[in-house]
């Protein structure tokens, strides 16, 4: 035992005794700055952490193809659309109602966005297919805004046909026709090879819808979709089934199962944590001390990450269970040491000094080490790796500063001595005894 507690005096550092004195000494003004920095941080990055999973931020920055893409979007728009494919009997009164008022409601749709809009502030009537300039119709402000640029269905669509006096280009539906011209213009649209495809199948079953947004910027395409799936619910019924798709839709999708794996997996990892730590300590002390390491952590690196503009990708979306493992790894190591001091007999401020003077230098290292592979991603010409690596060294050194602050002003709340040997360790030494019978 004597030989045990001189080899851990022996390894001690004297400048990290001196950080453990001054963190139990003004552990009250050392606590209130922790808290403070986690509630600014947490705040802002609740309302201003964004989730972005586009295929865009998989491209480096500076790439022909993405510059391209800016400048396509800059001149012409979105040119990723909402896909709203309606189920029913499309040539029949009841379903081409149904799908004028579900055409309505989707052009009308108006929520705030951040980014302006291309050509004006406002778009008051989505425009027609193959809309003509000149006859009134299309962008204005004489009426309530629009982020919906362009709706196309069978309602609004053009049909180009040939007459004997050259090209007729009329309105499919102007005016609606009624249930004795349905049965013609059935036979008419399902031998139009231009409409077939575009919005109707080629056995009238099914009705496509296209809805183009204006310009914006991609973290307010979510609340669009939100919209156009609320809209889709409403409208849908027996006989007139709507179903959503679309690269804005699936993108809002994947940004949704993103926050709620985070939230899940972050859950999870945590009663793991919970449950493992109360295993091997056996008190509420070694529970609270690690669990509030990382949960700081977590809580300060998403924080960061919203004042850096990161997003949260579906590669970072990994960074709270990594942090969570990086930063219950060191408080285990500082807890087993003190725990070894307080069975031997030291007094707890002491215990809580020595077991940060003798772990303090190895767990900068190991934070050091992870650190640096993290920070070596920045130099990759994806984005979001560079963006997950610099985000992951934040959190290490985060984590390992918090382990230095937040567990030893845990470790003072402690009033037990805990016995030397511990379930785990018996286990281990019985595992041990049973393995070298056998060598």
């Amino acid at each position: 035992m004597a030989h045990t507690e001189a080899n851990l005096t022996h390894q001690r550092s004297r400048f990290y005794a001196r950080w453990a004195e001054l963190v139990i000494d003004h552990r009250t003004l050392f606590l209130l700055l922790v808290l403070a920095t986690t509630a600014g941080l947490a705040t802002f990055g609740a309302t201003n952490l964004r989730v972005d999973n586009n295929i865009d931020s998989f491209a480096p920055p500076n790439s022909p193809e993405l510059k391209t893409l800016k400048a396509y979007r800059d001149t012409f728009g979105r040119a990723d659309a909402f896909l709203i494919l309606v189920k029913g009997d499309v040539f029949s009164p009841a379903f081409l109602s149904k799908l004028k008022a579900l055409h309505d409601a989707v052009g009308q749709i108006n929520v705030e966005v951040k980014a302006p809009l291309r050509h004006t502030e406002k778009a008051t009537q989505p425009v027609d297919e193959f809309e003509f300039s000149d006859d009134g119709e299309g962008w204005g402000d004489e009426g309530q805004g629009t982020v919906i640029a362009r709706v196309t269905s069978l309602i609004n669509i053009r049909q180009t046909v040939t007459t004997p006096d050259g090209i007729d280009v009329r309105k499919l539906m102007d005016p609606m026709p009624g249930a004795a011209r349905l049965p013609a213009l059935k036979q008419e649209v399902l031998k139009d090879t231009f409409l077939v495809g575009q919005v109707v199948d080629a056995k009238g079953r099914y009705a496509l819808m296209t809805a183009y947004t204006v310009d914006m910027e991609d973290n307010d395409i979510p609340k669009v979709t939100r919209e156009v799936l609320k809209i889709a619910e409403l409208q849908s019924g027996d006989g007139f089934e709507v179903m959503v798709t679309g690269p804005p839709a699936i993108a809002s999708m994947i940004d949704s199962l993103v926050v709620e794996d985070l939230s899940r997996l972050g859950l999870y990892s945590l009663i793991l944590v919970i449950l493992v730590l109360a295993l091997l300590f056996r008190h509420w002390v070694g529970v609270l001390g690690p669990v509030s390491v990382i949960l700081v952590s977590v809580l300060c690196t998403l924080g960061l990450m919203a004042v850096v503009d990161f997003p949260v990708t579906i590669l970072s979306g990994i960074l709270p269970a990594f942090l969570f493992c990086v930063g219950v790894c060191d408080s285990i190591h500082m807890l087993s040491i003190y725990r070894d001091l307080k069975a031997q007999g030291m007094d707890n401020r002491q215990a809580i000094i020595e077991a940060v003077a003798i772990t303090g230098a190895p767990v900068f290292y190991t934070s050091l080490t992870t650190m640096c592979g993290l920070f070596s991603l920045n130099f990759a010409s994806v984005t979001v790796i560079a963006e997950m690596g610099l985000a992951g060294g934040m959190g290490v050194i985060i984590a390992w500063l918090m382990s230095l602050i937040v567990l030893p002003i845990a470790l003072t709340l402690n009033t037990r001595t805990p016995s030397y040997t511990s379930t785990l360790d018996r286990l281990l030494w019985g595992w041990v005894y049973s393995l070298s019978r056998f060598v």
